[in-house]
């Protein structure tokens, strides 16, 4: 079982946990004779003639012996090591840029697949400039999956009235998604206690982190912002739950859901960071198809992050056309611009039409 962690390296390791692995940089002859490769070997097992990999509670990445690429595939190599091991939490330290004379700006970025690992914490000036570039991360491939009557409006009730079959679960069921997403308003209609959480200390977690009960083929996944959402039991339609939440929810929130065996989230300061989520479930829970099943809100959000791959659009024969009911995209600023999809395939099914769009590569 995994547990929440801090991300960043300590400026200075005084000492170490039993679970957690001082990485440091190294040379290919295993010399340990100053920076942080002395404190490795005087202090964490590095072992002397030994220049690459797990020593101890120490891990070296060899970096004097040539140019950033061919230090690259040492980096790469720690990055899956890590993913294998996510009990285990690495301090990497600034590697390559004290004796081996490289620049924080050109190691840095090769530790980019590492941002979404939780088990791997970086130094804060490497934090700052990867999040300052905006690197991509890798993350599931994720369909927006929509029932909507003619005028674009989805209230389940109304929807389901005018459409009583099972055609919705069937294209979902096609479309090959493990795991499913759903918004806070979603869940609390279909999953989630009638009572709300109520914390007895507003005490938040402020830090990222992660915690895994069960690892699984796919999740049903909540997204709950301020950790809202109360839980009967821990899964629901055969998938372990899986919560998303921010970095803002109270602590006290996150320990019970451990409590009851729920896995959770914890990613972003003020509002959960999206695209962050996403990449932990990539790399961390294993999610590599993923469908969004909430309400416009919660579709919208994933949309103007740009995390849309394909978007399932469902039109039953029915019209809603009451003013203020929610469409199939909704809440965007008034000044959000079009998005223009491409048109992959179109079905009947029933009276029901289904259409498949790519997202535009030009949006």
């Amino acid at each position: 079982m995994e547990q929440k962690i801090e991300r960043i390296t300590p400026d200075i390791v005084t000492e170490l946990a039993s679970d957690e692995v001082f990485v440091f940089g190294s040379n290919l002859q295993g010399n340990h004779l100053g920076g942080a490769a002395y404190i490795a070997h005087e202090k964490y097992g590095a072992v002397w003639g030994e220049g690459v990999g797990l020593q101890g509670q120490s891990y070296a990445i060899p970096t004097m012996h040539g140019p950033l690429s061919e230090i690259k595939p040492y980096i790469d190599e720690f990055i899956e090591f890590a993913k294998l091991h996510p009990a285990k939490r690495f301090l990497v330290t600034r590697i390559g840029c004290g004796i081996a004379g490289f620049k924080d700006e050109e190691i840095a970025p090769m530790f980019m697949k590492a941002l979404p690992l939780a088990n791997v914490a970086l130094p804060k000036k490497w934090f700052e400039l990867l999040e300052s570039k905006n690197y991509p991360l890798d993350r599931p491939y994720i369909i927006c999956h929509i029932m909507s009557l003619l005028d674009g409006r989805i209230d389940c009730d109304v929807t389901e009235k005018i459409e009583s079959g099972d055609e919705y679960y069937e294209a979902l069921e096609q479309l090959d998604c493990p795991s499913t997403l759903m918004g806070r308003v979603t869940m609390q209609m279909h999953y989630a206690s009638p009572e709300p959480f109520q914390a007895k200390s507003a005490t938040p977690i402020g830090c990222e982190g992660y915690y895994m009960a069960v690892e699984a083929p796919g999740y049903l996944v909540a997204i709950d912002t301020m950790g809202k959402l109360s839980w009967s039991q821990n899964k629901f339609d055969d998938l372990p739950l899986l919560v998303i939440a921010s970095e803002d929810c109270s602590k006290e929130y996150f320990d019970t859901l451990t409590q009851q065996e729920i896995s959770w989230i914890a990613v972003g300061k003020n509002k959960i960071d999206l695209p962050k989520a996403m990449a932990i479930l990539f790399h961390t829970f294993h999610v590599e198809r993923l469908s969004v099943t909430g309400g416009g809100n919660i579709n919208a959000a994933f949309l103007k992050a740009g995390l849309l791959d394909e978007v399932s659009m469902m039109w039953c024969p029915g019209i809603d056309g009451r003013g203020g009911m929610t469409t199939a995209f909704d809440g965007l600023e008034i000044n959000f611009p079009p998005t223009k999809l491409q048109l992959e395939s179109v079905e009947r099914m029933g009276e029901t039409i289904w259409a498949r769009y790519l997202m535009n590569d030009n949006n």
